[in-house]
Order: C-alpha cells, then sequence, then structure tokens
C-alpha cells in the first residue's frame, strides 16, 4: 500500500512558489509581466539598476553635496546595501548629529525658490510650518509638499558630514 500527501490534505496551505518569487532583494513585488519592482510612486528595474523614471522630489540643494545623488533615476544612491528606499521617493530627515539635523532643516528652509518652511517635529519628520505655505505652489515644490504631508508612504532623507 502507497501513501500519498495531497496539497489539499495539508492543514495549513503555504505560499506557492509563485507568491514566494514575486518579491525580490529590495522587499518590493516583481510584476511578472514587466519584470519591474514596484515603489508606489515608481517603478524600478533590477536588471539596468534603476528607476524607469526621475525622482519627481528632486531637491536642488541636497543633490549638490553628494554627487551620487544627482542621478535621478538612481536606486538608493547607488547603495543598496546600506541603504533603502520604501517608496521611490526622498523625506523625513537621519542624521548623524542633532546639529546636522538643525543644518539640514535650515539649508532646506533657505533653498531657492522655496514656496514654504518646514520644522522637525519630536518624531523626528519633517512638518510644514503653518502658514507658510504660498497661495499657488509651483510643480516640484507642491510635490514635495505632498510627500511631506503624506501620511501613507515613509521616506527618508539621510543626512551627515561628508568628509
Amino acid at each position: 500500500m502507497t501513501l500519498a500527501l495531497r496539497r489539499a490534505d495539508l492543514p495549513v496551505r503555504r505560499p506557492t512558489q509563485h507568491a514566494l518569487l514575486a518579491y525580490k532583494f529590495t522587499g518590493k513585488e516583481r510584476d511578472a509581466e514587466s519584470g519591474l519592482d514596484n515603489f508606489g510612486a515608481r517603478y524600478d528595474s533590477s536588471s539596468i539598476g534603476r528607476f524607469m523614471s526621475p525622482d519627481p522630489l528632486y531637491i536642488e540643494a541636497h543633490r549638490l553635496a553628494d554627487p551620487q545623488r544627482l542621478n535621478l533615476y538612481a536606486y538608493v544612491r547607488n547603495n543598496p546595501v546600506n541603504l533603502t528606499d520604501p517608496t521611490g521617493l526622498d523625506v523625513a530627515l537621519k542624521c548623524d548629529t542633532k546639529e546636522n539635523c538643525t543644518k539640514a532643516v535650515n539649508d532646506f528652509n533657505n533653498r531657492k525658490n522655496a514656496q514654504f518652511k518646514v520644522e522637525l517635529g519630536k518624531d523626528g519628520k519633517l512638518h510644514v510650518v503653518k502658514g507658510s505655505v504660498a497661495k499657488n505652489l509651483g510643480k516640484s515644490e507642491g510635490a514635495l509638499l505632498g510627500a511631506i504631508n503624506d501620511t501613507q508612504n515613509h521616506a527618508t532623507i539621510n543626512v551627515s558630514e561628508l568628509g
């Protein structure tokens, strides 16, 4: 007599091989048809190592200090072992010192053509200063304001001294 165990006989259904393969190195689901990883704000192609669209939150002042951030299509400044980008966007501050956080907020508020101001909350997140928002925001300022006020997505700007 031969005993055969079928999937229907198992007490708990286990994920199929296909379901396990859908999530890749970045933890994002890979679309089977396009082969792209969905980051919410934009799609990443792991085969060419870049996003398929530029970062919608281009912040000129922060990108100039780090040449790796000049490429608006790059994933985590080309350093996926040490950095993550959960949504495909850049916005909370992660600083190595309190002084660097204060300087980053001041630099942010003094950016060219700034149309609103921010402050660093006790939660470590950027918050828009009430009454500081211009009536007619430009496209990039509007995208930046929307990302800072977005409560469903998480993003981080890493702030440290360049050495």
